[in-house]
């Protein structure tokens, strides 16, 4: 008689993330089962699968300007934008990620502000580096 083994909520929340299909992992590392066990201090597994669900919801609607494809251990972890949170609600994810909003126009300035600096000039490298 072969026991069936009941999946850690670790597992479990692995295997939702890889039948999604955001980013296909093939075995859960050390990293992203920390990361997974460090979002479970915060949030339940339902939490987090709804995250995960609004996170993958976003992505693939082409109602939504957001399509930036972290790992899962990259989701859970940021904690400088607190993904999780901001994917939990699907209803305020919907309203900060719709295209051509507000919130869409603020992160393009601040993404062509970035664009338009020069953090290399080619010139200045070329007479520091190759000139001597």
């Amino acid at each position: 008689m072969n026991p069936i083994k009941e999946l850690s909520d670790v597992e479990c929340i692995f295997r939702y993330w890889n039948r999604l299909n955001i980013i296909q992992h093939r075995k859960i590392t050390s990293d992203m089962e920390a990361a997974i066990k460090k979002a479970l201090k915060e949030y339940d597994k339902g939490e987090l699968e709804q995250a995960i669900f609004n996170y993958d919801y976003i992505l693939n609607s082409e109602d939504y300007f957001f399509k930036y494809r972290w790992t899962i251990s990259e989701f859970l972890s940021r904690r400088k934008c607190n993904n999780i949170e901001r994917f939990l609600n699907l209803e305020v994810a919907k309203q900060n990620f719709k295209k051509n909003s507000d919130k869409q126009k603020e992160i393009q300035n601040k993404q062509d502000g970035y664009a338009n600096k020069s953090f290399y000039n080619k010139d200045d490298y070329y007479s520091r580096h190759v000139m001597h």
